[in-house]
């Protein structure tokens, strides 16, 4: 681990390594580190052993930001912590967790240390413990949640909205307490083996010819913003992942006529691997107007914000409204990911092309080859993409002009240093 500065300016100016979490040591106080996320947020920790030698328990006790907890007084507050272990036995983390032992500190906790360090979906687990579970077992002291009180939340979760989103919940408790008893947090978990309320079965879900039809042409003059229109459009002609295309950067894109691309970094695919993808003219046109019209680093940024993506759920929505208007069943915009994996199928593109294409690691693409060839297969991957933009073309009865007017594709040159 890289060691830490120990003036004030040099700490300020410090940054993840390599875009991914750091953790600086203190050489002056022994168990004093400082962590650096990719965002720029900075925390001060102490990892420290309880009584007991090499027995004793690991714990690390969250000091507090580094914004507002200076070099000086985090030294400080590591010493007297240290000193308060050493020499009177005490468990500064059990004392924390004895004064607010509620699931909602224990949620907090496991979101600040695990989720936003290890998942990419964290923001979601943080909505759905708002919307459901927060309410319902959030006052509750964690050690003393029983099965029976489970149950009963996940009961009236059904009832407020379904089995499945029923399921999501018990899914983010169980993982919370799981932690926590990783953690020494609590000694067992109520969650083992507690019954789902729904029974799931994967989607199959494609649209028809006539569906995509039917969806594109009503993007025209729907209730559907043009920011919307474009990411759905992008969907169906790239077959990306609603995230990765709504949390796009302009950094992202080289829109050079002879080979325009997007390349999205591992740090927002769902399998950790950069991406990179072609852009056919249509979806070329696409983002090149998307680009003219952001103000801000994002492609699609939300609305009345500079400083974030528009939310996947506002597309997912907004498809909702839009489908339903329709009188287009049950289609969601993953299915429009699994239609164009499908129509490649039946374009003759062979298994592999459709997992690069897809960004899919499996039997057929290894990591290490997603990593190091990535441009390898290029050609192929464009002819792929392209066939499919040829074919939704006659479907739709769409041009390049109907699409963004002809938009002029500008050259962007990709920042490869964003995280």
């Amino acid at each position: 681990m890289p060691k830490l500065p120990h003036n004030q300016r040099a700490i300020d100016g410090l940054t993840a390594i390599d875009c991914k979490r750091t953790t600086f040591v203190s050489s002056v106080v022994t168990g004093l580190v400082l962590e650096v996320m990719p965002s720029g947020a900075k925390t001060w920790r102490l990892r420290y052993r309880t009584a007991g030698g090499r027995r004793g328990k690991t714990r690390t006790f969250t000091i507090g930001d580094a914004r507002s907890i200076k070099l000086g007084p985090a030294i400080d507050r590591a010493k007297d912590l240290k000193a308060a272990v050493q020499l009177e036995g005490r468990d500064p983390q059990k004392e924390r967790y004895a004064t607010d032992s509620s699931f909602d500190a224990l949620f907090n906790d496991w979101l600040e240390r695990h989720a936003k360090v290890k998942k990419k979906s964290w923001l979601h687990d943080k909505a759905l413990y708002d919307r459901h579970i927060r309410l319902r077992i959030g006052p509750l002291p964690a050690h003393s949640i029983k099965r029976a009180d489970l149950a009963t939340a996940l009961d009236d979760i059904v009832k407020a909205s379904s089995g499945i989103q029923a399921n999501r919940a018990q899914a983010l408790i169980s993982s919370v307490m799981n932690w926590a008893v990783n953690e020494g947090r609590l000694e067992s978990t109520p969650t083992y083996r507690l019954p789902k309320r729904a029974n799931e079965t994967p989607r199959e879900r494609i649209l028809s010819p006539d569906e995509l039809r039917l969806l594109w042409q009503g993007l025209e003059n729907g209730p559907i913003g043009t920011e919307i229109t474009r990411i759905l459009r992008l969907a169906i002609l790239t077959g990306q992942r609603r995230s990765e295309i709504t949390e796009a950067r302009k950094v992202e894109f080289d829109l050079a006529p002879a080979d325009p691309s997007w390349t999205i970094p591992g740090s927002r695919t769902k399998n950790g691997v950069i991406h990179r993808v072609p852009l056919p003219p249509m979806a070329a046109a696409l983002v090149a107007a998307a680009l003219a019209d952001s103000k801000t680093e994002f492609v699609f940024p939300g609305r009345g914000s500079l400083s974030t993506a528009i939310s996947p759920h506002a597309v997912t929505r907004a498809m909702s409204r839009l489908t339903t208007q329709l009188g287009i069943e049950s289609a969601t915009v993953h299915d429009l990911r699994r239609t164009f994996g499908t129509s490649l199928a039946r374009l003759g593109i062979s298994k592999d092309i459709r997992a690069r294409v897809l960004n899919h690691v499996d039997g057929a693409r290894s990591v290490t080859d997603a990593v190091y060839n990535q441009h390898e297969f290029r050609d192929e991957k464009r002819a792929a993409l392209q066939r499919w933009e040829d074919e939704l073309r006659g479907i739709v009865g769409a041009n390049l002009s109907a699409v963004e007017g002809e938009a002029v594709v500008p050259a962007l040159a990709v920042n490869r240093r964003a995280c």
